[in-house]
């Protein structure tokens, strides 16, 4: 029978950690007539198969999913889904390491760094933004003028019969054959 001290230093855990584990059912102590804690061996085991699943990443709730599960089939969904997290943030710490490689390559090439960076960033993005709000205005002013355009041109090709140019030929002067 270990103590929660004797357990916490057999496992380099602090005393708190045993305690909390305790209250959120991963061990299970006995307590004694005046209440203190105490371990068995295979509590000793527990804790160290909770260690070593915290060290692989999982969650307090994920192990104890696995500890209560009796044919692995929740240990062996966790690994994929934590192989698929820890790659995602191998991914994510590629790229920020990219960004400072150019933030580098940049501090490199000039001597002083500009302390207006952030400032020269949202310029950039703000600018952008007004860009794409003039280039959708220019695009509907566009359609409209090709629409009264058009209109004009298919609505003189189909002039009715009944509007002709008038005898002085003038573009101005139209009247209404009554023929």
């Amino acid at each position: 029978m270990y103590t929660t001290g004797q357990l916490a230093k057999k496992c380099n855990v602090s005393i708190r950690t045993i305690q909390y584990y305790d209250r959120r059912g991963l061990l299970h102590a006995k307590r004694t007539e005046n209440g203190l804690r105490h371990y068995n061996d295979q509590d000793l085991k527990q804790l160290q198969e909770i260690l070593i699943y915290k060290q692989l990443g999982f969650s307090l709730k994920d192990i104890q999913q696995i500890i209560n599960d009796t044919d692995n089939n929740t240990l062996k969904s966790l690994i994929v889904n934590q192989r698929r997290k820890i790659k995602q943030e191998i991914k994510d710490a590629s790229e920020q390491l990219a960004s400072l490689s150019q933030l580098e390559t940049f501090l490199n090439k000039h001597s002083d760094f500009p302390g207006n960076i952030s400032q020269s960033i949202f310029d950039k993005i703000t600018n952008t933004k007004k860009l794409k709000q003039l280039r959708i205005k220019l695009l509907l002013i566009g359609i409209t003028i090709d629409f009264i355009l058009w209109g004009s041109i298919l609505y003189f090709l189909f002039l009715p019969k009944e509007f002709t140019m008038g005898p002085a030929r003038s573009p101005y002067y139209c009247y209404i054959s009554l023929v």
